[in-house]
Protein backbone atom coordinates (compact mmCIF):
# COMPACT_ATOMS: atom_id res chain seq x y z
CA UNK A 1 0.00 0.00 0.00
CA UNK A 2 2.97 2.72 0.86
CA UNK A 3 4.38 1.74 -2.32
CA UNK A 4 0.91 2.66 -4.06
CA UNK A 5 0.69 5.44 -2.37
CA UNK A 6 4.37 6.79 -3.22
CA UNK A 7 3.57 5.79 -6.87
CA UNK A 8 0.94 7.99 -7.18
CA UNK A 9 2.79 11.12 -5.93
CA UNK A 10 6.24 10.39 -8.18
CA UNK A 11 3.37 10.29 -10.89
CA UNK A 12 1.88 13.27 -9.75
CA UNK A 13 5.47 15.12 -9.87
CA UNK A 14 6.50 14.08 -13.48
CA UNK A 15 2.83 14.58 -14.70
CA UNK A 16 1.96 17.98 -12.93
CA UNK A 17 4.66 19.80 -11.41
CA UNK A 18 7.95 19.90 -13.96
CA UNK A 19 10.00 19.40 -11.53
CA UNK A 20 13.75 18.66 -11.40
CA UNK A 21 14.50 16.71 -8.34
CA UNK A 22 12.31 14.77 -6.10
CA UNK A 23 13.54 13.48 -2.81
CA UNK A 24 11.74 10.40 -0.86
CA UNK A 25 12.74 9.87 2.91
CA UNK A 26 11.97 7.43 5.19
CA UNK A 27 12.55 7.99 8.81
CA UNK A 28 11.61 4.97 11.49
CA UNK A 29 11.88 6.16 15.45
CA UNK A 30 11.07 3.15 17.26
CA UNK A 31 7.14 2.24 16.27
CA UNK A 32 6.80 5.54 13.93
CA UNK A 33 7.50 5.41 10.35
CA UNK A 34 7.62 9.10 8.79
CA UNK A 35 7.63 9.40 4.98
CA UNK A 36 8.65 12.89 3.04
CA UNK A 37 7.70 13.40 -0.62
CA UNK A 38 9.10 16.29 -1.69
CA UNK A 39 9.85 17.72 -5.05
CA UNK A 40 11.19 21.63 -6.17
CA UNK A 41 8.47 21.89 -9.35
CA UNK A 42 5.96 24.41 -9.68
CA UNK A 43 3.43 23.69 -6.67
CA UNK A 44 -0.11 24.81 -6.48
CA UNK A 45 -2.50 26.03 -4.41
CA UNK A 46 -4.35 23.31 -2.37
CA UNK A 47 -7.48 25.59 -2.38
CA UNK A 48 -7.93 25.63 -5.85
CA UNK A 49 -6.93 22.61 -7.38
CA UNK A 50 -8.69 21.20 -9.77
CA UNK A 51 -11.15 17.76 -9.87
CA UNK A 52 -8.17 15.60 -11.76
CA UNK A 53 -5.42 16.88 -9.19
CA UNK A 54 -8.07 16.36 -6.31
CA UNK A 55 -8.64 12.42 -7.27
CA UNK A 56 -4.75 11.88 -7.46
CA UNK A 57 -4.67 13.45 -3.74
CA UNK A 58 -7.67 11.59 -2.56
CA UNK A 59 -6.31 8.39 -3.95
CA UNK A 60 -3.36 9.28 -1.56
CA UNK A 61 -5.50 10.54 1.17
CA UNK A 62 -7.22 7.17 1.36
CA UNK A 63 -4.89 4.67 1.39
CA UNK A 64 -2.58 6.75 4.17
CA UNK A 65 -6.02 6.89 6.08
CA UNK A 66 -6.63 3.01 5.54
CA UNK A 67 -2.78 2.70 7.06
CA UNK A 68 -4.41 4.48 10.08
CA UNK A 69 -1.61 7.32 9.04
CA UNK A 70 -1.92 11.26 9.21
CA UNK A 71 -1.42 13.31 5.53
CA UNK A 72 0.04 16.72 5.84
CA UNK A 73 0.10 18.79 2.33
CA UNK A 74 2.48 21.70 1.69
CA UNK A 75 2.91 23.33 -1.56
CA UNK A 76 3.95 26.80 -2.57
CA UNK A 77 3.47 27.81 -6.52
CA UNK A 78 7.20 28.33 -7.75
CA UNK A 79 8.52 26.50 -4.88
CA UNK A 80 7.87 23.25 -5.03
CA UNK A 81 5.74 20.78 -2.56
CA UNK A 82 6.02 18.74 0.35
CA UNK A 83 3.81 15.42 1.28
CA UNK A 84 4.85 14.13 4.98
CA UNK A 85 2.91 11.14 6.41
CA UNK A 86 3.54 9.27 9.53
CA UNK A 87 2.03 5.75 10.03
CA UNK A 88 2.13 4.01 13.58
CA UNK A 89 4.30 0.13 13.01
CA UNK A 90 2.67 -2.88 14.55
CA UNK A 91 5.49 -4.87 15.16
Amino acid sequence: MLFRIIQELLNNIIKHANATEAIIQFNRDSKRLSVTVEDNGRGFNLKETDAQTHAGLESVQNRVTYLNGKLSIESEKEIGTTVMMDFLINE
